[in-house]
């Protein structure tokens, strides 16, 4: 009897997504509707967290990064050097304000704020061919 050499969906590791948001009831709410889908999420409150949690390796299949937070660098300029370092790493960036001019640039989709999270988690799962 030959054995099988593929890996069933249930063995695969769920898909990593970073989701950088200052907002902490946003990041909650997209965090745990993301978690509950089957995805693996890291948290960061700002681009220096993300960094942060970028540096220390973890894989990181999807950014989810709003564009304006505190700190001397926002989500586009997070999203720039993910783009830069990390280019398999999908990237989509969200705003509560029209999307810059510069999205398509770095991003894989641009979500306005308040989140669909439906669309949002149904986009991400489309983007990590379903490996929630």
């Amino acid at each position: 009897m030959a054995k099988k050499l593929s890996t069933p969906a249930e063995a695969r590791s769920p898909a990593t997504v970073l989701v950088v948001e200052d907002e902490p009831l946003l990041r909650y709410a997209l965090a745990s509707e993301l978690d509950a889908a089957g995805f693996q999420v890291l948290e960061a409150g700002n681009t220096a967290e993300a960094e942060t949690v970028l540096a220390a390796g973890a894989p990181v299949d999807v950014l989810v990064t709003d564009v304006q937070m505190p700190g001397p660098r926002d989500g586009m300029v997070l999203a720039q050097m993910v783009r830069a370092q990390w280019p398999e790493t999908k990237v989509i960036i969200a705003s509560g304000r029209p999307p810059p001019q510069s999205v398509s640039t770095v991003a894989d989709a641009f979500y306005p704020k308040p989140y669909d999270l439906d669309r949002v988690i149904g986009y991400i799962e489309t983007l990590t061919g379903g490996k929630a």
